[in-house]
């Protein structure tokens, strides 16, 4: 699995961070489903550190909130790339302005176009002209809804914004002291959601969320479930780069990668 792109990165790691986590260390399984099939992840949470590791092992991503870094280790290649908080932050502002800078682009275009062409093409991409559903509020409602989940007793929320349903969550407040660390990956959360429009919406959601996430579904096939938790506490150098292992510089679009 190759390191995603920043916006796929911030919603990835919205989702596998339940809203609330257990001060003493918290141990979970989860495994997602989408159209590129299935995998699972095996997720670690200590104070102000978190680690996944996905599919066969072949990858970790390990977050440190005290170093403000994020670590790519491959073990299977013995290499690993490191980001900071503010690399991650200056990498999806130079997108976003990209972004920007192409839409304004399209909007001029669109001024030049016969009205009937141009009337089609904003039903086409109503967010090129800062109009439709993804420029409204998400909106979080409980739905009354309730079943068991990996032995869970669950509540369902749903999420709509406009006309589309955007995520719905499945959540239990079986567990108990959830309280005291929701701060600490709050805090990361919120500036990890910072860093686009979707990530943005999707903290806006989990914060709404009352107990710990055991399924997310987000449409298109997209879903996420926890399948096994437990309370354990994780040694702090499993937080950390295997000794012996080669630092690399992290593939950029139109980039490849090599040791630095």
């Amino acid at each position: 699995m190759r390191f995603k792109p920043v916006s796929t990165l911030v919603v990835a790691v919205l989702i596998l961070i339940p809203v609330c986590v257990f001060s003493q260390g918290l141990y979970w399984e989860s495994k997602t489903s989408g159209s590129r099939g299935e995998w699972t992840s095996k997720s670690y949470y200590m104070p102000k550190m978190f680690k996944i590791i996905s599919g066969e092992g072949n990858q970790e991503m390990i977050f440190r909130l005290d170093q403000e870094k994020i670590y790519r280790v491959q073990p299977d290649k013995k290499t690993y790339t490191e980001m900071t908080f503010e690399d991650l932050e200056k990498t999806a502002k130079s997108m976003q302005a990209k972004m920007d800078e192409r839409q304004k682009d399209m909007q001029e275009r669109l001024k030049q176009m016969p009205e009937e062409q141009r009337k089609q093409m904003e039903r086409m991409m109503p967010g090129m002209m800062g109009r439709g559903d993804d420029n409204q509020p998400v909106v979080v409602k409980k739905t009354g809804e309730t079943k068991t989940i990996s032995g869970f007793a669950c509540a369902k929320y749903v999420a709509p914004r406009g006309e589309k349903e955007v995520v719905t969550i499945w959540a239990t407040k079986d567990l108990k002291g959830l309280d005291q660390m929701k701060k600490d990956l709050g805090e990361f959360s919120k500036r990890m959601s910072a860093l686009n429009p979707m990530g943005r919406s999707m903290y806006e959601t989990m914060e709404k969320i009352d107990g710990f996430t055991i399924q997310t579904d987000m449409g298109m096939g997209f879903s996420t479930v926890v399948t096994k938790v437990d309370h354990r506490s994780t040694p702090a150098s499993d937080f950390e780069v295997p000794s012996g292992y080669a630092k690399v510089k992290e593939e950029m679009p139109g980039e490849g990668r090599k040791p630095e």
